[in-house]
């Protein structure tokens, strides 16, 4: 007998778009799973998937602040280009890989601070 599973909070597209194990969101997921925050594996799942997305955004919006800081022209080749090797070089040719570094940390402990995982506040699932 074939099994599906229901997704609520996340679309089949976010699914496969956003679905990565070695990412913020499973660091996340699984620490909501260790302080009882979340049970089921389909919730597991889509705190996975959403956080990455969350991650992304926010990633995305950080760089192309930082890159329009020096030429919002430049910034916008960054957007037409996402999704291409090209997005990475422009960044990393106007902001340096030093610079990069530090908005990917920034941004990973932003998304942990704003999951609010394991502070007691979330709702459990």
């Amino acid at each position: 007998m074939k099994k599906t599973i229901k997704l609520k909070r996340i679309t089949t597209a976010e699914f496969e778009a956003f679905f990565q194990l070695d990412s913020p969101g499973y660091y996340i997921a699984k620490k909501a799973v260790e302080h009882d925050e979340v049970t089921k594996a389909v919730d597991v799942l889509e705190v996975l998937v959403l956080t990455n997305k969350f991650f992304q955004i926010e990633l995305r919006n950080r760089i192309t602040a930082a890159i329009a800081e020096r030429s919002k022209m430049t910034a916008q080749e960054y957007l037409k280009a996402l999704g291409t090797d090209r997005s990475n070089d422009i960044a990393l040719k106007t902001l340096g890989k030093e610079r990069l570094k530090a908005i990917l940390q920034d941004t990973a402990d932003y998304v942990t601070q704003e999951s609010k995982v394991g502070m007691g506040v979330n709702e459990k699932v």
